[in-house]
Formats: structure tokens, sequence, C-alpha cells
């Protein structure tokens, strides 16, 4: 062997044994630094990547939040311009004049007497059995074959004494509550008008009532079947008009 190939084969040598160590550091494990170097990134990374889903779950929960604003916005509108309807006209004075078809009466009422063409104020009692009117200087006579009474009722507004005639139907016996005395009383029938609706024809006994608060009382048999009493009012009923009288 000369010496080039001993030369060469040296060479050679020198090359391997240097490339294998360059080899044996490039696979040795990584150093603590390196490793602290890729878990920061690492956690950078993470960070950053919750950071940009948070950024845009908010951006749905604004875009959200203002398609809710502008429903509700629309919805105002709409119930704005909606017509307003007209409030049912309730009404107060028939809700409190009658009930079921009967008619509510308060303690004392306005009563017109066509015979007469007045208003005199009625005190309503259902503890009493018939009505009566104030009547003074009662004569009986006849007329056509049947009885009737001409009599004064006085008028207690005006103070005047009123002249009434009116056909006797029968003769009632009535007893007082402060006296054990019977005593007999011609009843006669009248037309009243109650209120714009309430007309009917009732028995009156003719009594002297110039000492009463009213000059008429309507009794049970008045009141039966159409009225019902509240005692704690007065003037339920409008006074009747007379021009619709008939």
């Amino acid at each position: 062997m000369d010496f080039l190939n001993i030369r060469s084969i040296l060479v050679c040598g020198s090359v391997t044994l240097f490339s294998g160590c360059a080899l044996l550091q490039d696979s040795q494990p990584l150093s603590a630094n390196n490793k602290n170097q890729i878990n920061t990134a690492e956690l950078v990374q993470m960070i950053k990547n919750n950071t940009e889903r948070q950024l845009t779950q908010n951006d749905k929960l604004l875009k959200q939040n203002a398609q809710l604003k502008q429903q509700l916005t629309n919805l105002t509108k709409q119930i704005a311009e909606q017509p307003k309807s007209e409030p049912e006209q309730v009404q107060c004075h028939s809700s409190a004049s009658e009930t079921n078809g009967k008619a509510i009466l308060g303690e004392v009422e306005w009563v017109y007497l066509p015979a007469i063409k007045k208003h005199l104020k009625a005190r309503i009692d259902s503890g009493a059995t018939t009505s009566s009117i104030s009547a003074t200087n009662i004569e009986r006579f006849e007329r056509d074959g049947e009885a009737w009474a001409r009599f004064d009722m006085v008028h207690f507004d005006s103070a005047l004494s009123v002249p009434m005639e009116a056909r006797i139907v029968r003769t009632a016996r009535i007893r007082q509550a402060s006296f054990d005395k019977i005593e007999r009383r011609i009843v006669v029938n009248l037309s009243l008008f109650l209120g714009e609706k309430l007309q009917q024809e009732a028995e009156f006994t003719l009594a002297d009532r110039s000492e009463m608060d009213f000059p008429i009382l309507l009794g049970r048999e008045f009141l039966q079947d159409i009225t019902l009493i509240d005692v704690g009012k007065q003037f339920l009923h409008a006074k009747y008009t007379e021009d619709k009288e008939g």
C-alpha cells in the first residue's frame, strides 16, 4: 500500500468520524429552554384561539340583540298604528235602576199623576200593603152608575190643595200601627208614571197625610213582581217628561 492510499483512507475515516459526531449531536433530546419555548408558544396560540372564539360569540350575541330590538320596534309601531276602539258606553242610569227585568226603586221617588199633571214625591214602603195618597174633604158621588170620590189632594211642594176625582174600586179595612182601631178607607184607582218606563194603574187609599213627610206612599200591592227597593238611595229615576205621555 503506497502513501497516497494510506492518506486517502485516513481522510475518509476522519470525515466519517466527524459526520457520525454530527449525527449524534442532532439526535440528542431537546433542552429545557427549548421545551419552555414550545409550551409558551402553544399557550399563546391557545389563548389566541379562545379569544377569537369569544369574540365570534360576542358578535353573534350583538347581532341577536340588534334583531330583538328591531322586532320590538316593529311591534310597538304596529300597536301604535292599530285603530283605537271606542270605549263601550255604559248606561249608568239603566244599570242602577233595573235588574233582571225589574225596576229598582229608591226609598223616595218622583211620581207623576196625569190626572193633575203634577210630580209628587212618593215614599216607597214595602211594609205597607196598600198604597196611599193624601186626601182631605172626601165626598162620594155617582157617575154613569159607578161610585166615584171627589177630594182635595195637597201638593206639598207648593202647599196648594189640588181637587181630584177618581173611581172608587172598593173599601179597605186599615189598622194603623199606632192605633188599635180599625179604619175603613175608600180605595180609588189612579194611573201614574214612575220614571220614563214604569206606567201603571194602582189602587190608593184616601187618607189625610198632611202630617206625613210625603203625600204618596207606594205599598206592596204596587211593588210586587215589578220592582225591587234599594232603601239606601233616593230618586234613582228621573222625573217623567209630560210631553211623552200617551
